[in-house]
């Protein structure tokens, strides 16, 4: 390669033309990050130039290509990187050449219009102009560099700032030259100084690329300066770059596949995606890759991921049909926003967001881009991936596995697509490891009726849920379907959970009050109403707050108008109501798999302690004897569910103990035990490979135990 520090007079007062590649991304600098630094620099080196010190200002690196001509043709150079940098510099020239002209400085706007245009009588049309940017931008592009600025009238382009930064610059010139005077000498001359300093005070490094130089190569390695690339835009210039080695008219495949899609504004917006801000082009590359690598990919090394598992894995990958795959797959993805929002597909997406999680994108995208699995089986592989993400939220499950989960279905999907819905439930429904076990309709109930909802995991989920529900009611009631929630709609306590002045007990005993308290946050005593009704009921007593509720349209307050006292027996009688339509909206295994046994699934238990399981017949009814109310529950328990491994937390749910007592029960048993039985205790305990603790009776002891408790009773 060649490389030189030249000023502007040097780079652009010969003939020629300087392309933007159709792959490299549109204009996109701005005037808080880069024109009003650039002017910044500019009214620098004006200050030096006035009080005649020698000031020089480096504008970048630019890299050029040669490429061939044909006779008669203008030098032509490909722009490899830089080309933001060109761009706002030919805007700058053309915006400072109009307000000369403008204001009188006619020689001056003409030398400027030379680094501009070419002359009219070495190029025609669109040849006159000395860069050339890629489609997106030629219409704001061609308004600005016309002679004298765009007309007063010209139609702003949305898609680019081409005719923002022109402005910036043109009035920015105009500040400057009547800074020092209005008389038309004193413009002149300030126009003259503007001239001087453009043309030789501003430097650029300019590498000029020699003939088996890798472009691309260079272009990765200077692509972070300026407005950073999206890791998109560097896909697209690598793909570019292999199918213009491979033959393929690059043109084409630019305005006929990637404009059409990835070429759209649609994919520069930005979204948000948990706590972070990305650009939809970012996230669907990310899920894009994660699909066809069958693994993670971090979100801070995509285009590092694409070189190396897409375009280097196979160097004989067609790149046009690389580029068509892509851009298909965005357009799937893209179709995501669309769906008919009573369907199933768009009752699915609803969930992703009201769960709030992506994990399953690269999944569900394999799921649409796979022509041989029909739309039943790709419905039902929905509907089970939806249960399985709300019903683990509703019991505050962990997410931490769920990457690894679907990355893992991956594969086995890709491999079988037209049973693909099989595979996926079967994955679901395989494990009962703490981070991954599909809840059951039992677990579901047991949770959902006496534990916490409210405060226990987000409000925005409650109240997804609770809208869900409404659909639910107003789809078997063939209401008037509404499907998107109204903005104000707020969670409402129907018994308030500040109540002790306006819903007092009849008999505040110790045990009325726990039970009061117990069922403040619980399901049944959650329901929806707008913001108005809200504040109107608050902590009013019920025969206000029932008065109120009457006008509410919802379905979800149909069950609580007619009743005459709400008491902790309605609380549970509504949420076993609620529970009975949230079974219905999103069906377990035992509903969508025939004959499933949540038995048959055992947990992974990597440390067994069979020690403590080692008691005879004896010692265990001595246990049985003289063991403390508590843990002669937790044995009953155990006992009427031989060999059934559970977690702790699911046996607390069971017991309607509260989180953290199995433990504290089995610690003082341990030490307040009066049964002589030398440390042992008559069960097993285990861990799992995800960290949960485990918990069971074998089939002897549990005999045993319920034997001795029916001879006892």
């Amino acid at each position: 390669m060649d490389a030189g520090v030249h000023t502007i007079t040097e780079l652009l007062s010969a003939p020629g033309r300087l392309l933007v590649p159709v792959y490299q991304r549109p204009y996109v600098w701005t005037r808080d990050a880069q024109w009003e630094p650039l002017w910044n620099d500019i009214l620098w080196l004006l200050d030096g130039f006035l009080e005649g010190k020698a000031r020089r200002h480096f504008l970048g690196a630019i890299v050029l290509q040669q490429l061939p001509n044909l006779p008669g043709e203008l030098p032509r150079r490909e722009i490899i990187d830089g080309q933001q940098r060109l761009t706002t510099l030919q805007i700058l020239l053309a915006a400072c050449a109009a307000s000369a002209g403008e204001m009188g400085a006619a020689g001056v706007q003409e030398v400027l219009g030379g680094f501009v245009r070419n002359s009219e009588y070495l190029a025609k049309g669109d040849d006159i102009y000395k860069l050339w940017p890629t489609e997106n931008d030629r219409y704001a592009y061609r308004l600005v560099m016309t002679s004298g600025g765009p007309p007063a009238d010209a139609p702003d382009d949305p898609s680019n700032s081409i005719q923002e930064a022109f402005d910036f610059f043109a009035d920015s010139a105009k500040e400057f030259a009547i800074s020092g005077g209005v008389d038309s000498a004193a413009i002149t001359s300030r126009f003259e100084a503007l001239l001087s300093v453009l043309m030789q005070q501003l430097h650029v490094v300019s590498i000029n690329l020699q003939q088996g130089d890798d472009a691309q190569v260079i272009f990765e390695t200077l692509n972070a300066r300026g407005t950073p690339l999206l890791e998109m835009d560097n896909v697209k210039n690598a793909l570019f770059h292999r199918a213009s080695q491979q033959g393929h008219d690059v043109q084409a495949l630019n305005d006929d596949v990637w404009q059409p899609e990835l070429g759209d504004v649609y994919w520069r917006d930005e979204v948000r995606q948990g706590r972070l801000v990305r650009p939809r082009a970012e996230l669907f590359l990310n899920h894009w890759l994660t699909m066809v690598s069958r693994d993670t990919v971090m979100a801070t090394k995509l285009f590092q991921a694409f070189r190396g598992r897409v375009l280097d894995e196979s160097p004989a990958t067609d790149a046009a049909v690389l580029t068509r795959e892509l851009c298909r797959d965005a357009a799937i993805m893209r179709g995501f926003d669309h769906f008919e929002p009573t369907s199933a597909n768009g009752r699915f997406f609803r969930a992703l967001e009201g769960v709030d999680t992506t994990t399953v994108l690269p999944l569900t995208l394999l799921l649409f881009r796979n022509e041989e699995l029909d739309h039943a089986r790709r419905e039902r592989a929905l509907v089970a991936l939806e249960s399985y993400l709300v019903r683990r939220m509703l019991l505050a499950s962990t997410t931490k596995a769920y990457n690894r989960l679907f990355v893992d279905v991956l594969g086995p999907v890709a491999a079988q697509p037209d049973v693909a819905d099989d595979i996926v439930l079967g994955a679901l429904a395989s494990s009962s490891a703490a981070s991954a076990l599909w809840p059951s309709d039992d677990q579901l109930r047991k949770h959902l009726l006496r534990h916490p909802l409210y405060g226990y995991i987000a409000r925005s989920r409650v109240e997804y849920l609770l809208w869900e529900i409404e659909l639910v009611l107003r789809d078997s009631s063939k209401t008037e379907p509404i499907v998107a929630k109204p903005k104000k709609l707020s969670i409402e306590h129907v018994l308030p959970q500040t109540w002790e002045e306006t819903w007092p007990l009849n008999e505040p005993t110790e045990e009325g009050l726990e039970t009061r308290s117990s069922v403040i946050n619980v399901l049944g005593n959650l329901t929806l109403v707008t913001g108005e009704l809200n504040s109107a009921m608050s902590n009013a007593p019920w025969v206000i707050k029932r008065q109120r509720l009457e006008k509410s349209i919802l379905l979800l307050n149909s069950q609580i108008k007619p009743i005459a006292e709400w008491g902790e027996q309605a609380i549970l009688d509504r949420g076993d109501g609620l529970i009975d339509l949230i079974l219905k909206r999103w069906p377990g295994p035992s509903t969508m798999i025939p004959g499933f046994d949540p038995l048959a699934v055992k947990p992974v238990v990597a440390e067994v302690n069979a020690e403590l399981a080692e008691l005879t017949a004896e010692q265990l009814i001595a246990v049985l004897d003289h063991t403390f109310e508590l843990m002669r529950t937790l044995l009953v328990d155990l006992a009427a569910n031989p060999g059934r491994r559970r977690r702790f937390i699911e046996i607390e749910d069971a017991l309607g103990w509260s989180r953290g007592r199995l433990a504290s029960v089995l610690g003082g048993f341990a030490v307040f035990s009066k049964a002589k039985i030398e440390g042992k205790r008559p069960y097993r305990i285990g861990k799992d490979e995800d960290g949960s603790w485990w918990m069971w009776m074998d089939d002897a002891r549990a005999e045993t135990t319920s034997a001795h408790l029916v001879l006892s009773a």
